[in-house]
């Protein structure tokens, strides 16, 4: 994903219809100011309940839903706008995980359409409203960011194919794994056992492993690995710290990071509740920000967050597990600020996953049936993980969070 300046030329006519203003944040004051001068939106403030970005994003996610619900609950019979209003910088940017809420809705509820509008930190009110007008007027562009006086709005760049990428794990490495008795981290920590001579992974889950993943566990050792498997709960801080710990004190330290945890309760927007919510975000949300914090000063080579194409586009019936993914791309480029702050060590990168033919989450039938007469077929093991490897090699600037599409290249361009 990529940022992009704006079009230019003729715009259509200001908004008409039902407009709502949701500022993220918890500003009271800027938000009444923005409502004074804003007198054709209904203006909203969420995120401000809470300490620290776990409860405060499931706060913001609540509101936002119940916001939603609302408005899909009156049957409105022209479009709906809502705009997000989110900083672009700092831990107030991760809000803009909540367009993956948005994308979600407007799947479901056609009528609903979102736009996620990023402004500095430090402008003022007048100067919000102005922007918010701009945008109205361009309502089919989902993400715009207002930068040094400059308009840019978000899209997708196709990264070429990069032959002859090296493996990002090397010999006597120590990798940690979240969500590692799944399929997709026992697949990742299969690619590592034989990309590196003698190196540690650390598998992780919620459940004991039954003995099917203690015989996978015993395969990758024949391949000449160190395996342990510990159960922890990554949305547990106290349990995320204890394991680090342990590997500073067994290993030194950890090389690299894989974030796969994850869970889904699906159901439609309207039929979402809070407990749904929080159990969805737990691993993603509290997940990373434990990882992070917990690894704070260690040497990391790299830190990747395992999304979904429901993160980056929505899915239906997944407005909790799109908001939890889409807050991973937005963590992924709030940490690598830190590591140009010298502040955090190794590249993050959150990478959008569609379904794995042989691992992760699966569809029901009649989804995946869906995917296929979109021209979307499920990834094999071998095109991931080269997707995988040129994610991770690419420069920086390509962009902190990356989509991975499987299937028909005509159909998907």
């Amino acid at each position: 994903r990529v940022w992009e300046a704006g079009e230019a030329g003729d715009v259509a006519a200001s908004w008409s219809g039902p407009h709502f203003v949701v500022l993220c944040g918890g500003d009271e004051d800027r938000a009444r100011d923005v409502a004074a001068a804003l007198t054709s939106a209904r203006c909203v403030v969420v995120g401000g309940g809470g300490e620290g970005v776990p409860a405060r994003y499931e706060a913001a996610v609540l509101q936002t839903l119940e916001l939603l619900q609302r408005i899909v609950a009156e049957k409105p019979k022209d479009e709906v706008l809502i705009q997000l209003v989110v900083a672009g910088a700092g831990a107030e940017a991760l809000f803009g995980g909540l367009a993956g809420l948005l994308r979600t809705a407007r799947l479901e509820h056609p009528k609903l359409r979102g736009q996620i509008v990023v402004v500095a930190a430090d402008e003022s009110a007048a100067q919000i409203v102005a922007h918010l007008q701009e945008s109205a007027r361009r309502p089919h562009e989902q993400a715009v960011r207002y930068s040094a006086g400059t308009r840019e709005v978000a899209s997708w760049r196709e990264l070429s194919p990069d032959a002859g990428v090296a493996m990002p794990w090397r010999d006597g490495g120590v990798y940690l794994i979240t969500g590692g008795a799944g399929g997709l981290g026992l697949i990742f920590a299969e690619a590592i056992a034989r990309g590196a001579k003698d190196a540690v992974i650390v598998l992780t889950g919620r459940s004991e492993l039954d003995d099917g993943g203690h015989a996978r566990l015993s395969g990758l050792e024949r391949l000449g690995a160190r395996v342990a498997y510990r159960r922890v709960d990554v949305a547990d801080g106290a349990a995320v710290r204890s394991l680090i710990a342990e590997l500073r004190e067994s290993h030194g330290g950890v090389s690299g990071i894989i974030h796969a945890a994850g869970v889904i309760r699906d159901s439609f927007l309207l039929k979402k509740t809070a407990d749904e919510i929080h159990a969805v975000l737990a691993p993603k949300v509290a997940g990373v920000v434990n990882l992070d914090e917990a690894t704070a000063d260690l040497t990391l080579e790299f830190m990747i967050l395992f999304g979904s194409g429901a993160g980056a586009f929505g899915n239906v019936g997944q407005a909790d597990y799109a908001a939890a993914n889409a807050l991973l791309a937005e963590y992924a480029a709030w940490r690598n600020e830190q590591v140009r702050r010298g502040e955090r060590w190794g590249r993050t990168v959150s990478i959008a996953w569609p379904l794995w033919r042989d691992g992760g989450m699966q569809l029901p039938e009649a989804s995946e049936r869906q995917q296929r007469q979109m021209g979307l077929h499920p990834l094999a093991t071998e095109a991931g993980l080269e997707a995988f490897y040129r994610a991770l090699a690419g420069e920086s600037g390509e962009g902190d969070e990356i989509a991975v599409l499987s299937g028909e290249a005509g159909a998907l361009r």
